[in-house]
């Protein structure tokens, strides 16, 4: 069993607490996290003690994330206005 860093430790965690928070439709934590995510993949690119191999699939597993966030946001968004009771255009 491998050690991971805090830095990367800080990733796995804001990575679920981002998951969890659109998951949830908690859009005020999810802009949180967001910013979090910022610092921690800087201190995780800075950090001495990084393994780079697992740093990389932490990355992808991000990546992923953010992928599938940006793709559902425009359907959810069309679904949040058809409860308008007026039409837009």
């Amino acid at each position: 069993m491998s050690l991971i860093s805090r830095s990367h430790f800080d990733l796995v965690r804001l990575r679920k607490a981002l998951e969890t928070a659109f998951q949830q439709e908690d859009w005020v934590q999810l802009k949180e996290q967001d910013k979090a995510m910022g610092a921690a993949l800087d201190a995780a690119f800075q950090d001495r003690a990084r393994n780079p191999q697992e740093l990389v699939s932490e990355m992808e597993r991000i990546l992923k994330l953010y992928a599938f966030i940006v793709e559902s946001l425009p359907q959810n968004e069309q679904e949040m206005l058809q409860g308008f009771p007026y039409s837009i255009g």
